[in-house]
């Protein structure tokens, strides 16, 4: 039996090997091995070992091997696995995403242009549109699905092409990604996606709140989706907030399902606020919620954070630079849809640099790095 060590990082791992075990094999996710031995389907194997898990990985890697190469400019691929443990298959458009440290994928100068996503369908090669979710803490891939995918299946179609340090720009287009995608790179503010209040102004990749300025989607969201926005805002200049919130107006009511920044007195917030950070909060009224819940705050800083809400009937899911901090399961359901809503009550300018709305699900699908491969 083979017997196979250490988790899927997403990124390489080194080997970890031991002769000590007769049989056994052990992972080689940056696809070195010790001498004699052959990384198959990421593991550590004596070729021709007999063991019929070897021969399995040893037919995986034949399978591998005979997909042909994409475009030879690009010196190197990996394999992604793409693992759907919902409920429900995912459609025809799902937006995944994998998590990509090009540093220690391809080296420390490599380029984001360098990296493509393409897929093979067992005939013909396709590269996909992505978009590039690049936070302080990790950085995403985000791209759709080419067909649906069954729950508990996991799909090996997927490829990441690297190493082509003179490839030009890669297709990227959050609006081709997410059913709703402002990067906000224009020179005002598209009024195709949003209603306005007060003077918020674009340019330079970012959209300025000043004081007293509010923008709100011209779409509602049912439960099933999720807004993540890219914010810049200073400490100790409250109050503001982006999220979901009411359904077609600018009033302050709720309900509001946002990351949001208070003053110590205000009425709304907790009890240990501090106007140096942001925190999540929940408030729907017409489910029997008589005060807002509260997760925990985050440090407001000097660059830009994704801030997320992830919307379902029965709780609200809160992520930081797409990581779960907070949920809060609801006292009953709630279905309505939602408008998104990004404000500024407060004293200073803020600055949202993305905002997108993506469909959700619990969890969400995995996707993980295989083996590098050299052409």
């Amino acid at each position: 039996m083979s017997v196979r060590f250490a988790a899927v990082l997403g990124v390489v791992a080194g080997c970890h090997f031991s002769a000590d075990f007769s049989g056994t094999s052990y992972r080689c996710d940056n696809g070195q091995c010790p001498s004699g031995y052959t990384c198959i389907a990421d593991t550590c194997v004596l070729p021709g070992g007999g063991d019929a898990g070897d021969a399995a990985m040893a037919d995986a890697l034949d399978a591998d091997l005979a997909i042909p190469w994409w475009n030879t400019s690009w010196g190197k691929r990996a394999n992604l696995t793409i693992t759907n443990n919902a409920a429900g298959a995912l459609p025809t458009g799902f937006p995944v995403s994998v998590v990509v440290d090009l540093a220690m994928l391809e080296s420390a100068s490599a380029s984001y242009n360098e990296l493509r996503v393409v897929r093979w369908d067992g005939t013909t090669w396709t590269e996909l549109t992505r978009f590039e979710q690049i936070t302080p803490v990790q950085n995403l891939i985000w791209f759709d699905l080419v067909d649906p995918l069954p729950t508990s299946t996991s799909t090996y179609e997927y490829w990441l092409y690297f190493d082509n340090p003179g490839a030009l720009a890669a297709p990227a287009n959050g609006a081709m990604v997410f059913p709703f995608f402002d990067g906000f790179d224009g020179t005002s503010v598209d009024t195709t996606l949003w209603a306005v209040q007060g003077a918020p102004s674009e340019g330079s990749m970012n959209l300025t709140l000043n004081p007293s300025d509010s923008v709100r989607t011209m779409s509602q969201f049912a439960v099933g989706y999720a807004v993540a926005a890219s914010l810049l805002a200073p400490p100790n200049a409250p109050r503001f907030w982006a999220g979901f919130q009411r359904e077609t107006d600018f009033s302050d009511g709720d309900p509001w399902l946002v990351w949001i920044n208070r003053a110590a007195n205000d009425s709304d917030a907790p009890p240990t606020a501090n106007p140096a950070t942001i925190w999540p909060e929940t408030y729907i009224s017409s489910i029997g919620m008589n005060n807002p819940s509260w997760g925990p705050a985050e440090t407001l800083d000097t660059v830009k954070h994704y801030y997320t809400v992830e919307r379902f009937s029965d709780r609200v899911i809160y992520k930081y630079e797409e990581n779960e901090v907070y949920t809060y399961v609801l006292p009953m359901a709630d279905n309505d849809d939602l408008q998104v809503r990004l404000c500024n009550e407060g004293s200073k300018p803020i600055e949202f640099g993305a905002v997108f709305v993506r469909p959700v699900r619990i969890p969400d699908p995995a996707a993980t790095i295989g083996a590098t491969q050299l052409q």
